[in-house]
């Protein structure tokens, strides 16, 4: 009774966060169409700004590298973008739909699950993206820190004129 309890929580959970995305075209000359994941919640596809027509690519590879001038034009049709949600992903066509993913907003997500539906669309899973304090460690831990570096000079590491190297500082600095 328990595990079927378990199992039915955790399909109705995954299930919240489940969108089935479908394009629709656009009728106008001047928009891309739009991307409906819900039956409320539309995007409108914009494209996208951040790549220019070629891309320098760099590879380096057992001390060889190798650099490349790339046609952008294939990826800059799959990238777009929404300047009123802030949004921004690709768009692939399958053969059961669309693969959608990147960001929705600067809180939510999307990706595909690489499993197809019983409707013949594939479903996208809604994430929540991490938030800067959730990510980002101010202080790092003794054992990560590099021994070699040198402490910080100041007045305070000094006596005499020169840095004592049998005795611990008279005062202690700390970096904020």
């Amino acid at each position: 009774m328990y595990s079927a309890t378990l199992i039915l929580f955790s399909v109705a959970t995954a299930h919240a966060g489940v969108v089935y995305p479908v394009l629709i075209e656009s009728r106008s000359g001047n928009s891309k169409g739009a991307v409906q994941l819900s039956k409320d919640y539309d995007i409108d596809l914009e494209e996208s700004s951040v790549l220019g027509d070629s891309l320098y690519f760099s590879e380096a590879r057992y001390g060889n590298v190798n650099h490349e001038l790339m046609d952008t034009t294939d990826i800059r049709n799959s990238v777009y973008e929404n300047s009123e949600h802030k949004a921004s992903f690709t768009i692939t066509e399958a053969d059961a739909g669309i693969e959608m993913e990147g960001y929705l907003n600067f809180t939510h997500g999307i990706k595909p699950l690489r499993i197809h539906g019983k409707s013949g669309r594939i479903p996208h899973k809604i994430f929540p993206l991490p938030t800067p304090e959730d990510s980002i460690h101010y202080e790092i831990p003794v054992e990560e820190r590099s021994d070699e570096s040198l402490p910080p000079k100041s007045e305070c590491n000094l006596q005499n004129g020169s840095q004592a190297s049998n005795k611990p500082p008279a005062c202690w600095n700390i970096p904020v």
